[in-house]
């Protein structure tokens, strides 16, 4: 979703937007509209602040059961196969056809060909929201590592989890201190925004720390198996959904506020400033975390066939979309609509298309199977 109303933002700058030079801005905003509402930097900010570090939260957690059913190499062998394939897909696919407009917003040589000469010159390779993709992948060779080598310990560390029904506020700050200390001194060394690009493979820099533990800490959580501590649908974080409603939106509030300020100033800031807002992103990044849970456990049990059927198809999904994203914002840009309505547009827009290229993926998959089955079956009959 958060991608839909990139192009909408308020409060970015749209000066120096080339496709071909540094800062190469389009990684992070690939069309900007002149349609512009404050309400989508707030909404992004708060996707920033937690959505990733879910991901890696809900990855770890589903690790260690994984592990324990399927063992370390054959662990690994899936992982590095489903995720690899996605990223080669994305990278190869996805991504040149997704930019081709952002290109064309900048370029002198519109055409596909002179498209081709720039992708090929740029200095990385372009994998947009795909990113994440080989930090999971390393991530699962630390979790088979841990398997391995360091199974009790994991096990040991189990009481942190199991704490967190018995003594939240304890539990909440062991968690919150950790998130900081992953968090501040890279963002201090690296600032917040500052990304790393190497081939295929990009992270920013304030975070790779900060993504690593959360999908250590909570492959502990999975350790102690779903429905359990944390996990129980009907524990602690369902009831207090209320609480962290009111601590999520306060923390970022924080955030925001401390980040602006630290922005606005520059170079005058006082140094603690910038600090304070690094500490308010670790905080305010766990609040989101456990609201997100939160939700899940406390109405994620009633059936709703729309979201239960872009669940099962979530990971095609967020692969497609980036293409349709970026094509609907760059065809609405001349359209006098506001940013709302636009970004509603290419939300629903792209989520039809990606779905309908997942299912019809799927569709034919399933049909590839059949007849190779019959086929098989066909060859293995016995002659009369």
């Amino acid at each position: 979703m958060m991608h839909s109303f990139t192009a909408y933002l308020f409060s970015v700058d749209s000066s120096g937007y080339a496709f071909d030079r540094a800062p190469y801005q389009w990684l992070a905003f690939p069309v900007l509209d002149r349609s512009r509402w404050p309400g989508f930097d707030a909404f992004c900010a708060w996707q920033d602040v937690y959505l990733m570090s879910l991901l890696f939260f809900l990855s770890g957690v589903f690790a260690w059961p994984s592990l324990e059913r399927d063992g370390s190499q054959w662990f690994l062998a899936r992982r590095f196969l489903k995720l690899g394939g996605s990223l080669l897909f994305g990278v190869a696919i996805v991504m040149p056809v997704a930019l081709y407009p952002v290109y064309r917003l900048s370029a002198a040589d519109p055409s596909p060909a002179g498209y081709i000469r720039a992708y090929q010159a740029l200095p990385f390779t372009p994998n947009g929201p795909m990113w994440f993709l080989w930090v999971l992948m390393a991530l699962a060779v630390v979790a088979a590592a841990h398997y391995r080598c360091a199974a009790r310990a994991v096990e040991a560390a189990g009481s942190l989890a199991a704490s967190f029904e018995s003594r939240p506020f304890l539990a909440f700050s062991a968690f919150a201190i950790v998130a900081i200390a992953a968090y501040a001194p890279l963002a201090w060394a690296f600032t917040p925004w500052r990304w790393s690009n190497h081939g295929p493979l990009a992270i920013q820099l304030s975070r790779p720390l900060l993504y690593a533990i959360y999908f250590l800490l909570l492959l502990v959580v999975g350790r102690q198996g779903l429905g359990r501590g944390m996990l129980k649908a009907d524990g602690l974080l369902a009831k207090s959904w209320r609480a962290l409603l009111g601590l999520a939106a306060s923390t970022l509030a924080l955030w925001m506020a401390l980040a602006w300020l630290a922005l606005k100033l520059g170079d005058g800031a006082p140094a603690a400033l910038p600090l304070l807002a690094d500490a308010a992103y670790g905080v305010a990044g766990l609040s989101g975390v456990l609201l997100a849970l939160a939700f899940a456990f406390r109405f994620g049990g009633v059936r709703r066939p729309l979201v239960g059927a872009v669940a099962d198809k979530a990971l095609p999904v967020y692969l497609l979309h980036y293409a349709p994203v970026v094509w609907m914002q760059y065809g609405l840009l001349d359209l006098a609509l506001p940013a709302v309505v636009k970004g509603a547009i290419v939300f629903v827009s792209a989520l039809t298309v990606s779905w309908s290229l997942a299912a019809g993926a799927e569709l034919a998959g399933i049909g590839r199977r059949r007849r190779a089955e019959n086929a098989l079956a066909t060859h293995a009959r016995p002659l009369s």
